[in-house]
């Protein structure tokens, strides 16, 4: 069985804090599995420096040479060696500053899973960190493109020869368990939510940027929409205060906290529509979610949104940043209840065609034997 060392600087699989880069992460580690490898954790090391801070960037990248070193004496100490390393969405902002050092010292094929490249950061306060992703760009044998948007950054970037290393990978979420554990009665008495009415649903950090702006946009949205609906709003963070001042006046929307991600599938399955503006979403895991467990879904059109749904056949892609458009998405749905019901139905279907785990497992299984065709000998650490 071949053994990969599995990374992800920006947010580790392990991280306690719910979000979208930690549950594709969890999903990598599931898919890689399931492909036949023996994957491990290489490190919880997390490099993200938000504001550009150069004196804490040189200090990241000596501390990761470090541990780089220290991992391989540990492995070489237990009599293990990886056949493969793989590190997931690294960017100037999170660079892997230890997987490169460790195939290099091992020997061993480098594989990138959702990198993006900004030549524009080459001179500016990330340009150390933006050195690292350079080094690990140049080294990857492999580089599974997520994000359609990404990839174009990233097919200039290999436009040289040799052959580029870029190979595109659906995003893929589970196939939905057979039940869900929370009834609609219980989910009426927990939020207060009137079971005679259609529920939409809203997935996203409480956090500064464009999650903030997206909320804003949201509750606009809504002071646009006259439909007689209830609107659950998942998620929390920093400006949770914040935005629940934004729907303070509209009694259509509770709030629910954070949620666990297995909580939030046991209840998806009951809600109509996912709703979010989406300003610059990479991807949106939540839609795909959502989509696999019978929701329709009405978005803004931006980043790799639409990528992961499918306009007109599992909901409405709306114009980038135009709340009366996304009000208009919702009237016609809520409007038009055999659309809607359609809708829901073509997207359980849409997901395990296009965004299945199995199928990303059989694509992962392909990219990666491609570069190690014979599996190591050695054991798996303790």
């Amino acid at each position: 069985m071949q053994r990969i060392a599995f990374y992800a600087p920006l947010k580790s699989p392990r991280h306690k804090n719910p979000s979208g880069d930690r549950q594709i992460a969890r999903l990598l580690l599931q898919a890689l599995k399931l492909a036949g490898f023996d994957v491990i954790l290489a490190s919880q090391l997390r490099s993200f420096d938000k504001t550009g801070d150069v004196t804490r960037q040189q200090r990241m990248i000596a501390l990761a040479e470090k541990l780089a070193d220290r991992i391989i004496r540990r492995w070489q100490r237990q009599g293990y060696r990886p056949d493969a390393w793989f590190t997931y969405h690294l960017y100037y902002k999170a660079p892997d500053l230890i997987g490169p050092r460790i195939c290099k010292a091992l020997a061993i094929p480098y594989i990138a899973c959702e990198a993006s490249w900004a030549e524009k950061r080459a001179n500016g306060p990330w340009h150390a960190y933006h050195q690292q992703l350079d080094t690990a760009l140049k080294l990857a044998s492999k580089v599974c493109s997520i994000n359609p948007v990404d990839q174009i950054a990233l097919q200039d970037y290999y436009s040289d020869p040799p052959p580029s290393p870029l190979q595109p990978l659906a995003p893929f979420v589970e196939a939905p368990a057979a039940k869900q554990t929370l009834s609609e009665a219980q989910l009426c008495s927990t939020y207060q939510l009137d079971s005679s009415k259609p529920w939409l649903i809203t997935v996203a950090m409480m956090r500064d940027g464009d999650k903030f702006r997206s909320y804003q946009l949201l509750a606009e949205a809504l002071q646009h929409t006259q439909a007689d609906f209830q609107l659950l709003i998942v998620g929390d963070g920093k400006r949770r205060d914040d935005i629940q001042k934004l729907f303070a006046q509209d009694t259509r929307v509770r709030f629910a906290g954070r949620l666990e991600n297995q909580a939030l599938l046991n209840i998806l399955p009951h809600f109509s529509i996912n709703l979010w503006p989406a300003v610059n979403e990479a991807l949106g895991m939540s839609f795909l979610e959502a989509q696999a467990r019978g929701c329709a879904v009405i978005a803004g059109n931006e980043g790799g949104v639409h990528s992961v749904m499918q306009d007109g056949h599992t909901g409405i892609l709306c114009p980038p940043k135009d709340p009366k458009a996304l009000a208009n998405a919702i009237n016609r749905l809520l409007g038009a209840p055999a659309l809607l019901q359609a809708y829901r139905n073509n997207a359980p279907h849409y997901i395990a065609e296009h965004h299945s785990l199995k199928h990303a497992a059989t694509e992962l299984g392909n990219i990666i034997r491609q570069i190690t065709p014979h599996p190591s000998e050695n054991g798996t650490p303790d």
